[in-house]
């Protein structure tokens, strides 16, 4: 997958409309947008990430994200929160920016060059030579240097990596997880529904034990960590106060995971410039809950395996081992099993973990009523948040909502209704769900009843009504219709237009 990476730009991004207010009008002539389709186009882009550096930043940053989605309704775009008071600290922004690329393992990333302040430039620098990840630096060039004197150009700089070893900036990627987490307070009145029953059950039981190790399994965004703080808020540990330590063990190689999970002494390679504990030893008495334990390599399994058979760890660069005492709870969504079968992981690391098990159902199989529970709990808590008036769901938009599948769970439909107080103040209505529920929904409003299950199977069929959607959706423009289609050209459209008689 291709990922640009850019920082929003807010003097060329967008407008200032009112300097009483300092309300902003988002337009596509900054860097963002003049260069957006261009990234796709010329690049082969599959998402454009666009960061912005505080949670002040949060609305101006949507409205570019919602502008350049009203244009290229097919593209993928994400919005991330780096979290910086000060966008000169070149310490903090080194740590977040390379949490960041981590997370896109396995990814071919591009780096916008040109938006940002200079620190954050020459923090792209450092983590592209450092990381050795496979990066691209891209930088714009205006349109009276380039030869054609016609268009600014997207370039590739064309500089090596460094061979040194990989520099370990990250520091705080536990406490960037615990900075996103619904208090567990709250979580207990409200998320103890039906289906999640057994569940809870389970977590209360494995709370009164105080070393029981516990393999959570679920899709993503069925709440894994929610249900892990919980069993160690309910525990002896965390009602003595004992540390909670989290971490995603997929978006660290492994050497970034030993330094995270067992520390390291001073020197121990390059840029260790003072010896740092690691998250084993600050929950020491506590709590570490290791998602993604699935996507571990078999390295880091016979390490993590020595660690839960001894209770002691090992500093990288270290010849002494230290004792320690804390309750390990992992989560995965891979299937470990299999796995063990296809020598991907451990089978005695696998009985070490899963000497409790939680497993946590899909929203959609928690039936309709705790669909409803969960769009009336996220309504109150966002207005809370903006300290607005709740919003209302139309009847239409309430059942199509209760009939969605929601393969993104119970994360996907908080994204949704924190989307909806971004586009209206009131009732929610069909013209604000997403393309993607808007699409599917047009498509089944215009399926006779009547038809075999087979005839709403064919191609032809779903492109048809979704050619008929985009169409109405743009109003007739073609022009705008093509490009959200991705066909190749305009007698594709309309040699489409033609066969299906619209």
């Amino acid at each position: 997958m291709k990922t640009i990476i850019s920082w929003l730009a807010y003097t060329e991004d967008f407008l200032k409309a009112d300097d009483l207010n300092q309300r902003y009008t988002p337009k596509l002539q900054g860097p963002n947008g003049t260069l957006h389709e261009r990234f796709y186009d010329e690049i082969g882009a599959d998402v454009h990430l666009i960061l912005y550096t505080r949670p002040t930043d949060k609305a101006r940053c949507l409205s570019l994200s919602n502008a350049l989605k009203e244009e290229w309704p097919s593209h993928q775009i994400a919005e991330r929160c780096m979290e910086l008071d000060d966008p000169t600290n070149l310490d903090l922004i080194l740590v977040r920016m390379q949490a960041l690329l981590m997370n896109q393992k396995g990814n071919e990333i591009y780096l916008l060059f040109q938006t940002g302040t200079h620190v954050i430039h020459l923090a792209w620098g450092l983590s592209h030579f450092a990381l050795k990840q496979h990066t691209h630096l891209i930088q714009i060039v205006p349109q009276q240097y380039t030869s054609h004197k016609r268009y600014n150009e997207v370039v590739k700089l064309e500089v090596e990596q460094s061979s040194t070893a990989l520099a370990l900036f990250i520091r705080e990627q536990g406490e960037e997880q615990r900075k996103q987490e619904v208090s567990v307070e709250r979580l207990s009145t409200f998320q103890w529904s039906k289906g999640l029953l057994p569940a809870k059950h389970m977590a209360e039981q494995i709370a009164q034990t105080d070393k029981t190790t516990t393999l959570i399994r679920g899709g993503n965004g069925t709440g894994k960590e929610y249900i892990a703080r919980y069993i160690h808020e309910q525990s002896r540990r965390g009602k003595e106060g004992k540390p909670y330590r989290a971490i995603n063990c997929s978006a660290f190689t492994d050497e970034l995971l030993s330094s995270e999970l067992f520390g390291h002494e001073k020197g121990a390679f390059t840029g260790a410039d003072k010896k740092r504990k690691g998250i084993l030893e600050e929950a020491d008495g506590g709590t570490v809950f290791l998602d993604e334990i699935g996507d571990i390599s078999a390295f880091m399994q016979q390490s993590l395996l020595r660690v839960l058979q001894e209770q002691e760890i090992r500093p990288v660069g270290s010849n002494r081992s230290k004792k320690i005492n804390v309750r390990f709870i992992t989560a995965t969504n891979k299937p470990l099993e299999k796995m063990i079968e296809e020598d991907k992981f451990r089978m005695d690391l696998y009985y070490r973990l899963a000497i409790g098990e939680i497993d946590l159902p899909d929203l959609k199989e928690r039936g309709k009523g705790e669909i409803k529970a969960f769009i009336q709990f996220f309504i109150e808590q966002q207005a809370e948040k903006l300290k607005r008036t709740p919003i209302q769901l139309s009847e239409r938009v309430e059942s199509i909502l209760l009939s969605h599948a929601f393969p993104g769970n119970v994360r996907e439909l908080q994204n949704l209704i924190e989307g909806f107080y971004l586009k209206t103040t009131d009732t929610v209505y069909i013209e604000h769900l997403p393309l993607r529920m808007k699409a599917q929904q047009l498509i089944t409003d215009n399926t006779p009843a009547s038809l075999p299950t087979p005839h709403l199977l064919r191609w032809e069929d779903v492109e048809k009504e979704h050619i008929r959607f985009v169409m109405q959706h743009y109003q007739g423009n073609k022009t705008k219709a093509l490009k959200a289609l991705g066909y190749g050209s305009i007698n594709t459209l309309k040699k489409k237009l033609e066969k299906y008689q619209l």
